[in-house]
Order: C-alpha cells, then sequence, then structure tokens
C-alpha cells in the first residue's frame, strides 16, 4: 500500500497518484501507473466534478494505463479528460 499523499512539496498545484479531496485544489492529475494503490480517489463522484469544473484540468498518464483505465467500466466515464501520448520533445 502506497503511503504517498499525492503532492510533491515543489508543485503545490500537482497530485500524483491520489484523488483524494485534499488534493483537489491541484490543477493537474498525474496516474503514473494502475495499481490500485495508487488509484485512490479515481473512481470518486467528486473526484469526476473536479474534473468537469475547469476545461484545463485534465488527468495525464501513459497509453498503456489509458487502456487499461477503460477497460474497467468503473473508470470509463473519465475518458473526455485524460490526456495521453504526450510528445515531449
Amino acid at each position: 500500500m502506497s503511503t504517498f499523499r499525492g503532492k510533491v512539496a515543489e508543485y503545490k498545484l500537482i497530485a500524483i497518484d491520489n484523488f483524494e479531496s485534499k488534493n483537489y485544489d491541484s490543477t493537474v492529475y498525474f496516474l503514473s501507473h494502475c495499481h490500485k494503490d495508487h488509484m485512490v480517489g479515481l473512481s470518486s463522484p467528486k473526484f469526476l466534478q473536479r474534473l468537469k469544473s475547469s476545461f484545463n484540468v485534465k488527468l495525464y498518464m501513459s497509453d498503456i494505463s489509458r487502456i487499461l483505465l477503460l477497460n474497467d467500466p468503473t473508470y470509463r466515464h473519465l475518458s473526455p479528460y485524460l490526456v495521453c501520448n504526450l510528445q515531449l520533445w
């Protein structure tokens, strides 16, 4: 079980692998990979509301994580808010 609470001290508006209410002030969310202990709060209706609250609030992940996530009906409703396949250079 992960003990990481989702925030990196240097980046106060980024939440990683924790999607609970204590991180709803974030403007960017990252899912590093699809293990249940890294997906805490991801299926919450309140997290969905957070994603819907602003055009700019997104959930970033790898392509393989997106495939795994969307193969589970629990998470399919998140599809419009997912960003994958980033080309950084």
